[in-house]
């Protein structure tokens, strides 16, 4: 019995991922905490391959600074030495054969401006010291690992949530610092907000983003240097998937909910999502929901059709990020329903072809709740 349960911590142990705090004295956290990592060693006939992942979480909000600097806290203080995350984390070869013994790097999220950004001079609120040095937390990781990355395997960039918004503008800096024999894809989760109105007829989001950028953006500007330079007067656009993808030329393969429940919470400002259901929403709020989802589906549609070599999984089901859950495998998340195109599945194919062209694209056509499997209808 003892020698069973050492064997199982040991199997356990090594699926998990460990912490690491950056290098850079002056890659800190919101509250001057060194910035952190978890990673896991690649083995095999993965260890020249990375999965490089942004976390995602809350921004800064507020229509001037004070009101941005007091909803600022964020830090690496309180992370877990280890953490263990499923889908395509997974150390498991049986669940998880693509990427199981890929080195695995996971970019903790305490700058509270989307992993970008940067002020040399701490800002000082209610006597406290604030640091946005999110762009500087993400380049020193990526410069402790760069002589790795660069021995000619493959880069996925990818997260979720802000996370999978960071992955969009970061993945173009990561192929033009990287060697050209280096394989470079993006792989967002839940990354597009859409660029539209609350139910009530605000922007706070888009208003919130303009003045942080005032705030964080002076020394440091998005990392997408070609969408900067071609929106001078209207920066907030990089920050925004519809307006962002046309200035990334990697291939990507988009993972997103048609009804990304953080957008109807956090942007739609709507709270009827009940058990990812809509049945207990009113005509105008189904309305407006409706708006969103036809609003995601064109942004993803748009990408394809521009550049051939996009993939997708894009549910027409209630949800906000996959990629990290057991949902990455699950039967119950198909696209179209029934067709046996889990998200594993998609990524697989896309993986596979995505260099000759010929893709087939898993974007639901119908409304909720018709995918039945997924729609907790």
């Amino acid at each position: 019995m003892k020698f069973t349960l050492i064997i199982l911590c040991l199997i356990i142990g090594s699926f998990s991922q460990d912490l690491y705090f950056v290098s850079d004295p002056e890659a800190l956290c919101l509250d001057g905490s060194r910035g952190s990592y978890y990673f896991a060693e690649g083995y095999g006939s993965g260890s020249q391959n990375f999965i490089f992942h942004f976390t995602g979480g809350s921004w800064i909000q507020g229509l001037n600074e004070q009101q941005l600097l007091n909803s600022a806290y964020k830090s690496s203080k309180y992370n877990e030495p280890k953490i263990t995350y499923n889908g395509f984390f997974s150390r498991s070869q049986s669940l998880n054969p693509d990427f199981y013994n890929w080195n695995i790097i996971n970019i903790n999220y305490c700058d509270g401006t989307g992993h970008q950004g940067y002020k040399k001079d701490a800002a000082l609120y209610n006597g406290k010291k604030l640091y946005f040095r999110g762009d500087k937390i993400v380049k020193s990781i990526i410069i402790e690992f760069y002589e790795r990355m660069s021995k000619g395997g493959t880069v996925i960039v990818s997260g979720c949530s802000a996370g999978g918004l960071a992955a969009y503008y970061w993945v173009e800096y990561f192929r033009d610092i990287l060697p050209l024999n280096v394989q470079v894809l993006g792989v967002p989760d839940s990354g597009i907000f859409i660029d539209m109105k609350s139910i009530d007829g605000t922007e706070l989001p888009k208003l919130s983003l303009i003045e942080m950028q005032k705030l964080v953006n002076q020394e440091a500007s998005n990392p997408n240097a070609e969408c900067v330079q071609s929106n001078p007067n209207e920066l907030w656009k990089c920050f925004y998937a519809q307006y962002l993808l046309r200035y990334v030329n990697v291939p990507i393969f988009i993972v997103n909910s048609l009804y990304d429940t953080a957008s109807i919470k956090d942007l739609l400002q709507i709270s009827c999502v009940a058990r990812n259901s809509l049945s207990g929403c009113s005509q105008k709020e189904r309305k407006y929901i409706e708006e969103l989802h036809s609003s995601i589906q064109t942004v993803i549609s748009g990408r394809r059709s521009i550049f051939r070599d996009t993939g997708s999984f894009a549910p027409a089901c209630l949800e906000h990020c996959f990629l990290q859950t057991t949902y990455y495998q699950s039967t119950s998340w198909q696209v179209p329903g029934k067709s046996g195109f889990t998200i594993q599945k998609s990524l697989r194919q896309w993986l596979s072809q995505f260099n000759v062209g010929n893709l087939d694209n898993h974007i639901d056509s119908v409304d909720w709740p018709s995918n039945e499997a997924c729609s907790n209808a």
